[in-house]
């Protein structure tokens, strides 16, 4: 079975059998450094010892091996998952660049199961599919219920491996990489190394490049100038930011450091929605996890300014649709499984082209009578459909209490939105326009306080103009 990037299967229900082998193979003049992380349900090491490298080549009673392959591109963990403690809920799979190039000059790369040496399941990606990202959760091997199951991830962080370690709670000495370094036993890490505080790892995001105290943690937040209750929903953002979540640790921490220095925008409820292409052109995006990416960094700042702790999700093409909210429980694999994944939504929306403007119609249908302003975040590729039919749009509800911020990725035919937020004639200036080529071009700072002092300009508008009707 050959996975893509989000899916799931199961491990157990085709094959009884709890023992197999995991090889990684990389096709790169990197210096890469393989890891398994065995992680508990909290998301960290519960034991350094569950931590299997180069340095470290078994787990306490070897219910994960890694060897060398025939060849130095090829690696090999032998994983018996009967053996292992009732502790370790999940198996995380990496690899990281031991060195200053990142993934993007990785030619191709793959990991597969094996049983009995015959492949069951294999996840294969390329180098065009990262950009910065120097480490990469190739896939999880995890519990759920008496089940265990396989995720294909592909999620890229920006630091290496000793960062990627500390996020998830461990210390390991530096040491050569990998490729040409052969394997010893050596020392590990030993029970004793140091666990830290790590604050785990997001959708390009920068792991700690140590185990620092825990920046963004409930004790910090409360002594930020804010809100009471803004301060109790961080608080509670940050305890969820865990297990299967933890990669949000790291986005929040940046958030939340942006909110501090830009108090007004959160001195009210603001809702955010964000809105998706997913007509054809916007296909390999969804596929290399790019839109996923997009979610990661944007959920966020969606449950900062609403108590809700949630984001209103649609997706447009032809036609356009409102899906479920994003969730803590659904954003980490959102695109890839809500309402049958990216794919089922382009072909329910017609996929063929892109209409702007009447997803902006039906959007204003619910949200125009909003008692709360409204943040709009709007990602398309460009080569938009009837840009005067935009303009009309934007004209004819700038009397309503919904801020247009259109996100610009990867396209370069824009049009009228590069010119938005000159556009004469409106009531207020309800729309914005941020051109990336990546969601990674901008780091998580910059991207937040962009939004942030957004939101404030729209507080300004939604109060000068007397958006909100009593």
């Amino acid at each position: 079975m050959d996975l893509r990037r989000g899916q799931k299967e199961s491990l157990t229900k085709s094959d009884k059998g709890l023992e197999f082998d995991v090889e990684c193979y990389h096709k790169a003049a990197l210096n890469l450094r393989y890891a398994c992380f065995g992680l508990g349900a909290d998301g960290r090491l519960p034991d350094n010892r569950y931590l299997v490298y180069d340095r470290q080549t078994a787990s306490p009673a070897e219910e994960i091996r890694v060897t060398q392959g025939t060849f130095a591109q090829l690696f090999r963990f032998h994983v018996d998952l009967a053996k292992l403690p009732p502790v370790i809920e999940r198996l995380v799979f990496t690899v990281a660049s031991e060195g200053p190039e990142n993934m993007r000059h990785l030619e191709k790369g793959f990991i597969r199961f094996l049983r009995d040496r015959s492949e069951v399941m294999k996840y294969a990606y390329e180098g065009s599919e990262f950009t910065a990202e120097r480490s990469l959760v190739i896939c999880e091997v995890y519990r759920k219920g008496g089940d265990w199951r396989l995720a294909a991830v592909g999620r890229g962080y920006k630091d290496g491996f000793q960062a990627l370690a500390a996020s998830y709670g461990g210390a390991p000495a530096p040491a050569a990489g990998l490729a040409g370094a052969g394997f010893s036993a050596g020392t590990g890490l030993g029970a004793g190394a140091g666990t830290g505080a790590g604050t785990g790892t997001g959708a390009g995001g920068t792991p700690p490049a140590a185990a620092p105290p825990p920046l963004g943690g409930e004790k910090e937040i409360s002594q930020m100038a804010l809100p009471p209750g803004v301060v109790a929903r961080m608080q509670n953002l940050i305890r969820q930011a865990t297990g299967d979540r933890q990669y949000l640790a790291p986005l929040y921490r940046a958030l939340f450091a942006c909110v501090n220095s830009q108090p007004e925008a959160v001195r009210r409820p603001v809702r955010v929605v964000m809105v998706a292409d997913a007509s054809g052109s916007m296909y390999q995006m969804y596929e290399n996890g790019r839109v996923q990416r997009a979610i990661d960094k944007l959920f966020p700042l969606a449950t900062v300014l609403h108590d809700s702790a949630s984001m209103d999700f649609w997706a447009f093409a032809a036609k356009s649709r409102q899906f479920d909210p994003v969730l803590m429980e659904n954003v980490r694999s959102y695109s890839f499984d809500v309402s049958g994944g990216y794919e089922r939504w382009m072909s329910m929306l017609n996929y063929q082209y892109n209409n702007e403007a009447e997803a902006m119609r039906d959007i204003m249908m619910i949200y125009a009578s909003s008692r709360e302003p409204v943040l709009t975040l709007f990602l398309t590729d460009g080569n938009l459909s009837g840009e005067w039919q935009i303009e009309e749009v934007l004209l004819k509800t700038s009397k309503f209490p919904v801020f247009w911020q259109f996100i610009g990725l990867r396209g370069s035919e824009f049009g009228i939105l590069e010119q938005v937020a000159e556009l004469p004639g409106r009531f207020s200036a309800n729309a914005n326009f941020l051109k990336l080529g990546d969601i990674d071009d901008i780091n998580e700072t910059e991207l937040y306080s962009r939004l942030l002092a957004a939101v404030c300009h729209w507080n300004s508008e939604v109060d000068g103009k007397k958006l909100i009707r009593d």
